[in-house]
């Protein structure tokens, strides 16, 4: 109680106990602090783990902070047994290392000249040199929000014990405050008031959700309020979905809405029409049985890059198959790989790996399952590799039944190696350029959206945004991977995506982990011709903090470009982005004769002539944009694009 409020320098010490603590003392002394560990207040409860990870945030405060920091090392702890093997760890560590956060662990320089900072980063505010209204606690001096976290088996029992105690002395007391609702062993909805959702395949067309009847995920629901006329639509992972009330008087309507490319094979009438949610009613669950009309089958795959494609890192990615039609299928995917990069793991140890790819054998998909398939490439450093190249994979999927569909049998993915990059942000999978002969009106974009979490503790709640720019229909969205569970709200051209108890961990506690991502394809408008550009932005949003926005992806739709003989792999070209000059450098010492560079529209806006195996261009008359860079050497001719800044 003494910490709350505003920062007025009053009851700096208090005594809450005379004891010490054997665990809390031996972390200590592990720390090379020998002194006694005094006034020590603990707390501690035991848990079933439900999930495979276990986290919370937390802020550490001290009143030592200050005068004392060189000292005295105020430390807690929290403390997780294993209670089947009685194994302990303690988790409140300075991230990355096994060293406990206390006083001394934690310091900045600037509130005391008379020792050195240690890990400053996660020092936050000393309220001493602060007015009281600019405080918000009644400490001299607190971390920033830290995490704790810990791998965990699901289903085995635990203890968590938090414990706090003063180092050589009862006074200016320390304090860990920790962050309401960010505790996860499991996420379980509370039994607040919401409606819960659920579509499920009716095989035996009797209205009722029975034993061994799949949820369905070839549609979405829809929802309206209070009779607007401007309904939501709702696309989950799962085929259900949660919707908490804003206000007990509004009405809501609900219904499915079945996707069109499988509306001739399903049907469904139930709706619920003018109704309330009731306060204090707790969860109440509305069905809607779906119905299949016409046996059909249909598999298909997808690509998506969970992380960017950084010269002299791994590159991940998921290839996601489903089996979208109403009978068990077997059959096999392929996949080829650009010859710039190797394949260095696969997640199936049944694939058959070849120099350029692998092929699967895939058995009993059942209706509505989809499966997953991770690979990772290993980039090469550059020059080997240069900036601007692009990896492309090919992944296809067959069946060994007739299909009704086999558009969706076939996924490209095109992305560009990088040195440095942003980790929110959003691609296509084609590039930046599209050949208007190489797309029809019944293929998607593919948009991926990443996000990642650099702050130091979990985020709790994730939210992305996408205003559709009017060159994209959106009522043909549909999604096609995620890495978390998600809601999908769509209103008109706003999609908003909610990751809601995701406990995203921070980057400094594990790089993989800290990372999401969400793929979605799109088709555009009717219209586009050569010259069409579809600009698509993003906001990400961390808990409650200001929106983070993407880059603007452009996508261009130009004229085939001609290109006999496309071999990247003899020329290193750089940099690329480029300011003004461009280099041009031919491995083999092949005499380069001609260069042009062609803008988006393929026209030639320059050329250039030469009798050498290296060439430069200067490009400062060009405008920033995007060209093509065409080389003539030994009669073959190379294509590759470049970026001008």
């Amino acid at each position: 109680l003494n910490s709350a409020g505003q920062y007025n320098g009053s009851v700096m010490s208090s005594t809450c106990s005379s004891t010490g603590d054997p665990e809390l003392l031996a972390i200590s002394q592990a720390n090379g602090n020998n002194g006694s560990i005094n006034d020590v207040t603990f707390l501690k409860f035991d848990f079933v783990a439900q999930t495979s990870s276990f986290n919370f945030n937390y802020i550490f405060s001290s009143n030592e902070y200050g005068t004392y920091q060189c000292n005295f090392s105020d430390v807690f702890a929290f403390i997780l047994t294993d209670l089947t093997t009685g194994i302990s760890q303690n988790l409140a560590v300075i991230p990355g290392t096994t060293t406990p956060v206390t006083v001394t662990n934690i310091r900045d320089v600037l509130y005391n000249s008379g020792c050195a900072s240690v890990n400053p980063t996660f020092f936050d505010t000393y309220n001493v040199n602060q007015s009281p209204s600019a405080t918000v606690m009644n400490m001299r001096g607190y971390t920033v929000p830290m995490s704790v976290y810990a791998t965990i088996i699901p289903n085995n029992p635990y203890s968590i014990k938090m414990v706090i105690g003063d180092y050589q002395d009862t006074a200016f007391d320390s304090a860990v405050f920790i962050e309401g609702g960010s505790f996860n062993a499991g996420n379980i909805v509370c039994n607040d008031d919401a409606i819960n959702m659920v579509s499920f395949l009716d095989i035996n067309n009797n209205g009722t959700k029975d034993s061994g009847e799949p949820n369905f995920t070839l549609g979405n629901f829809v929802h309206e309020l209070n009779n607007n006329g401007n309904p939501a639509q709702i696309y989950t992972l799962f085929g259900n979905s949660y919707l908490f009330p804003q206000n007990y008087t509004d009405t809501h309507d609900l219904s499915y809405q079945i996707d069109s490319n499988y509306s001739s094979f399903y049907t469904t009438s139930t709706t619920y029409n003018d109704f309330l949610i009731t306060q204090n009613s707790g969860i109440t669950t509305y069905y809607f049985p779906i119905i299949n009309t016409v046996p059909y089958s249909d598999v298909s795959v997808s690509i998506s890059p969970n992380n960017a494609a950084v010269a002299g890192f791994n590159h991940t990615n998921t290839i996601t198959y489903t089996n979208a039609g109403t009978a068990i299928a077997s059959g096999t995917i392929s996949m080829d790989h650009s010859s710039n990069v190797s394949l260095s793991s696969i997640s199936e140890n049944a694939a058959v790996t070849n120099a350029s790819g692998f092929t699967f054998d895939y058995i009993n998909l059942q209706p509505l399952e989809t499966r997953t398939i991770n690979i990772v490439y290993t980039i090469p450093s550059i020059p080997t590799v240069a900036i601007g190249d692009i990896i492309t994979t090919n992944v296809s999927i067959n069946s060994n039944v007739t299909e009704v569909n086999l558009t969706n049998n076939t996924s490209q993915s095109n992305k560009v190696i990088v040195a440095s990059y942003d980790p929110n942000d959003i691609t296509e999978s084609h590039g930046e350029t599209i050949e208007i002969s190489e797309f029809n009106t019944s293929d998607y974009l593919y948009y991926t959206i990443r996000f990642q979490n650099t702050g130091t503790a979990n985020a709790i709640k994730v939210k992305i945004k996408d205003i559709l720019p009017s060159g994209l229909n959106e009522e043909s969205i549909a999604m096609v991977n995620t890495s978390h569970d998600y809601i999908l709200t769509r209103t008109n051209n706003e999609l908003e995506w909610v990751f809601d108890n995701i406990f995203l961990v921070p980057q400094i506690v594990s790089d993989e982990l800290s990372q999401g991502f969400i793929t979605f394809k799109i088709k555009p408008t009717s219209g586009y011709t050569v010259g069409t550009i579809i600009e698509n932005t993003a906001s990400i949003y961390f808990d409650y903090n200001p929106a983070i926005i993407t880059n603007t992806y452009s996508t261009l739709f130009v004229e085939t470009l001609e290109n006999d003989t496309t071999n990247l792999s003899n020329f290193i070209i750089y940099p690329n982005p480029t300011n003004n000059l461009l280099n041009i450098q031919n491995k083999d010492d092949m005499i380069i004769s001609k260069v042009s560079i062609i803008d988006m529209l393929g026209k030639i806006i320059q050329t250039f002539t030469y009798n050498t195996s290296n060439a430069s261009i200067n490009l400062s008359e060009l405008h920033t944009g995007i060209y093509f860079v065409e080389i003539y050497s030994n009669d073959t001719k190379t294509i590759q694009k470049i970026i001008k800044n």
